[in-house]
């Protein structure tokens, strides 16, 4: 991960002194320009982040080392409802839990245990990164 949290537009608008259109339009160029890149930018929790492609992840976990991860229960249930519904949207997620899980999931991507697998349409398809099977002991299924 490449920044901790997300930008929200409205952050983006007070920093750039853009308007949405103007800022989703530059994102859009800029997610095309960073095609061939070790990153992208998702959307999360209404805003946006920098975060690595999944074929680097192993590459960036080597040079990041480990880290001690300490999961709340919001965590825990999240992460278990992704390993047993992967790929999964966060729309899905939140109908399952009944609670937003945006702030959530940008805690599970920034330790590296989900990651952005896809789109279903315009919404982000997540999965567990390889860190998750490791950091839990199980085999990896399929």
């Amino acid at each position: 991960m490449l920044h901790p949290s997300p930008l929200s537009i409205e952050r983006l608008k007070r920093i750039s002194g853009m308007t949405k259109r103007d800022i989703e339009r530059c994102l859009d160029e800029l997610d095309k320009e960073y095609e061939n890149r070790a990153f992208v930018i998702i959307r999360v929790n209404n805003g946006f982040q920098l975060v690595t492609r999944p074929e680097y992840e192993e590459f960036v976990q080597e040079v990041r080392g480990k880290r001690v991860v300490k999961l709340s229960p919001q965590a825990l249930e999240t992460l278990a409802i992704i390993f047993k519904e992967t790929p999964i949207t966060r729309n899905k997620i939140e109908e399952l839990r009944g609670l937003d899980s945006s702030h959530t999931l940008s805690v599970l991507l920034d330790w590296g245990l989900i990651r952005v697998k896809g789109k279903a349409g315009v919404a982000y398809l997540y999965d567990v990164t390889p860190y998750f099977y490791e950091y839990f002991k199980i085999e990896k299924r399929g």
